[in-house]
């Protein structure tokens, strides 16, 4: 090639420094797990060949964010998670519940949830090789979207969980779209079970009671007084055709029954959420739900 003064050499195509536009992202989806709508934290846990932890440095350098920036999508913009949480063997990135929903969002082909990474600098990574990887989410304590009981809908607070009269076949159903939402994953289900007295008839016919500010005895009509107690139940879920049990033997069934005559008690239901859970339509609300009915009282 020939220079501007006629002479044959090399010259360089490009003058002066030009950024660099490359860019070094990873991205991570999945249908539910990454569906924390307000708030909870995310693992990242990553092994080398024969389950040995990633290299400590490699780690370190991921954790930031100076050197790697992770981040979600919610309404096709990107929310970085900050700060990135070092683990033993991976890291920890918290969304917090001020944070914008994760929404789903079209990339790589396919509509997910995904988690991103964009490498600042790409030299503490050039050795980054892993075997495996494991994703998983923790949701702190909440509340269910909805309880609905005997046609009455509650968003928090103390509520009749089978109504002022239960009976046999009556239900309650709790529906939580981000936690029933994430199949595979563990749930505990966690309630404060207290007993109330509610009138179950109006009184007896009879000539009407002449109320007075004392009065003999022979004239207050008592109320009479039935002690209902739930013995058996069964937990249910939807899988899309029908309500089917939430476990293959009898667990929880005896979980509303106060069987050591204690009238107030903290109760647990502890599961697996089904891979075949799907939505229901419960009173006004779709979302995803399990259920207790009643198939046993007595009083």
């Amino acid at each position: 090639m020939e220079e501007a003064g006629g002479t044959r050499g090399g010259f360089p195509l490009f003058r002066g420094k030009a950024p660099n536009l490359q860019e070094h992202v990873f991205y991570l989806g999945h249908p539910w797990i990454l569906s924390v709508t307000t708030r909870g934290r995310i693992h990242l846990d990553f092994y080398e060949r024969k389950g040995g932890a990633l290299d400590r440095e490699i780690l370190k350098a991921l954790a930031d964010p100076e050197k790697a920036e992770f981040f979600y999508f919610s309404g096709n913009q990107e929310i970085p998670f900050s700060p990135v949480l070092l683990e033993e063997t991976g890291l920890v990135l918290t969304k917090t519940a001020d944070m914008p929903p994760w929404e789903e969002t079209e990339n790589a082909g396919g509509t997910s949830y995904w988690l991103g990474c964009r490498i600042h600098d790409k030299k503490p990574f050039e050795g980054l090789v892993f075997e495996e990887m494991f994703l998983w989410t923790e949701c702190p304590p909440m509340a269910p979207d909805l309880v609905c009981a005997a046609g009455e809908e509650s968003r928090g607070g103390a509520c009749f969980a089978f109504g002022e009269q239960p009976s046999v076949y009556g239900d309650v159903y709790f529906l939580s779209e981000e936690v029933l939402g994430k199949k595979g994953a563990l749930v505990e289900l966690a309630f404060e079970q207290e007993f109330a007295r509610v009138p179950a008839a109006p009184l007896e016919d009879g000539p009407p009671v002449r109320w007075k500010l004392v009065m003999p005895k022979d004239e207050v009509r008592p109320e009479k007084e039935y002690e209902i107690a739930i013995e058996e139940v069964i937990w249910e879920y939807y899988n899309g055709r029908g309500w089917t049990s939430l476990f293959p033997d009898s667990s929880y069934s005896r979980i509303f029954h106060s069987s050591d005559g204690r009238y107030r008690k903290l109760k647990r239901v502890e599961f697996v959420c089904p891979e075949d859970m799907e939505r229901s339509l419960v009173g006004a609300a779709e979302s995803y739900a399990v259920r207790a009915r009643i198939l046993k009282i007595s009083n």
